[in-house]
């Protein structure tokens, strides 16, 4: 394995961790958020589907009983290895993954009805070139419009800026109030921690609206992914109070509890959904949220 081996690809081969193969591996993981999409898209518009980031195929498996093909992309060779290993054991003929960058996405113009950034948007800004990782991500977008056909859906999840937690220490570079400061400072913080610029640049819910407008897309729907955007049950949108309240009291708090204890990140499921509840009794739902994920179309 060399350094540029994936996190997740040299923990399946360096441990004997059943627990996180089977967390990472399942393909139950994203039940919640395929039956999620296949509600968000029209019953004739279920032709290609293009996992942007697909890691080990978890997502791309997932949408292959919902669509005639699915393309996995991701910019680790091993990943794609490991994916095409696992798929071919389970014998799927429409899903296909190929090694490729999301700002350069090897697919036809037109030719997705569905793609993906799941966990991967605030990934695409890191680079040596000394871009701006903002504008790195918007050519990322451009890219997903290029391909997507007229009235094809983006999703997109990725963790929320403003979140009480992540304002304290990033997620991704676990570095100490980046995300609570201008990109400026953060740059000074990581440079001082790390000899390199700041450059997991994620955003709050209605930022990430912005972007997507200004790359081009249009009817942006906003969601809280819950409990979270790895293993999502059920999906709250953001929109008006009570809208949002009938939702989160709809939701399975037993298959929540499961859904967490499976992933080994148990949580007090019954307790999470009050303190969502009151942040949405507040009009706070979608600032204090820690996951987001958006829905836009292409016009």
């Amino acid at each position: 394995m060399n350094d540029k081996t994936s996190h997740s690809f040299r923990r399946l081969l360096e441990t004997a961790d059943r627990r996180y193969e089977e967390y990472v591996l399942s393909d139950e993981r994203y039940l919640g958020m395929v039956q999620f999409l296949d509600q968000c898209l029209q019953p004739e518009r279920h032709g290609c589907a293009l996992d942007i980031g697909c890691g080990a195929g978890v997502i791309s498996r997932g949408l292959a009983g919902k669509f005639e093909k699915v393309i996995g992309i991701d910019g680790n060779a091993d990943n794609v290895t490991l994916a095409r290993s696992l798929t071919d054991d389970q014998k799927l003929r429409n899903v296909y993954f190929e090694h490729g960058m999301a700002t350069r996405l090897p697919v036809e113009d037109q030719s997705v009805d569905l793609a993906l950034l799941n966990g991967v948007f605030e990934w695409v800004g890191l680079n040596d070139k000394g871009e701006n990782p903002q504008a790195r991500q918007i050519q990322v977008l451009h890219e997903v419009l290029r391909v997507l056909k007229p009235k094809g859906i983006l999703y997109l999840a990725i963790e929320n800026r403003w979140h009480p937690r992540t304002l304290l220490r990033d997620p991704h570079t676990h570095l100490p109030w980046v995300n609570a400061v201008p990109r400026a400072l953060a740059n000074v913080i990581s440079k001082a921690k790390t000899g390199r610029p700041f450059q997991a640049y994620i955003y709050g819910h209605r930022k990430l609206a912005t972007l997507l407008m200004s790359a081009g897309f249009s009817r942006i729907d906003k969601f809280v992914p819950f409990p979270g955007y790895q293993y999502p049950v059920c999906y709250v949108p953001i929109r008006r109070r009570q809208e949002s309240l009938d939702s989160i009291d709809r939701v399975d708090i037993e298959k929540v509890q499961k859904v967490c204890e499976d992933a080994d990140r148990p949580i007090d499921a019954a307790a999470a959904v009050a303190r969502m509840r009151r942040r949405a009794e507040w009009g706070l739902l979608g600032l204090m949220a820690h996951d987001l994920a958006l829905v836009a179309e292409k016009p």
